[in-house]
């Protein structure tokens, strides 16, 4: 078997890995030292990305057995699952905004066959399991973008 650099980083930050990476499901909400402020990073996010005016995020959030947390935000509207690592500093939450989204358009193909070594694709499996851990025992955020008036800066 040919193990993928991409391959590596998938078993360790995905809960479908190996059995010594097995993951526990957390929620952000009770957790605010790893994950300081959620409503208030979705929103910036979503101030800078995105033009629809409500916007739906579930976080499924891991926690590995050597102490590594993990979350993805499925950002539905968006058609994007976002890597959110754990803050390690309650007063400085981590930005969504430098995370490398995986497009569920053009980053996921059928089988690890088909990622062939690259970093940017994702198995089907592994996304159908994101959104089932998500719809399952995700936390959920909705979040307005704010509208701007015709006399605001652009």
């Amino acid at each position: 078997m040919v193990v993928s650099k991409f391959t590596c980083i998938l078993l360790l930050f995905s809960p479908f890995g190996n059995a010594e990476q097995q993951a526990t499901i957390f929620s952000i909400r009770r957790d605010p030292a790893a994950y300081p402020r959620p409503d208030k990073v979705l929103e910036e996010f979503v101030s800078a990305r995105s033009s629809h005016r409500v916007n739906h995020f579930c976080i499924a959030a891991y926690r590995y057995p050597d102490g590594l947390k993990r979350a993805w935000a499925w950002w539905r509207e968006g058609k994007l699952i976002l890597p959110w690592d754990a803050s390690r500093d309650p007063a400085l939450p981590v930005s969504l905004l430098t995370a490398n989204p995986i497009n569920l358009k053009h980053d996921v193909v059928a089988s690890e066959a088909d990622v062939q070594g690259s970093t940017s694709l994702v198995t089907r499996a592994w996304v159908s399991g994101i959104e089932r851990d998500c719809q399952e025992r995700g936390d959920q955020f909705t979040v307005m973008k704010e509208r701007r008036h015709s006399g605001d800066a652009h």
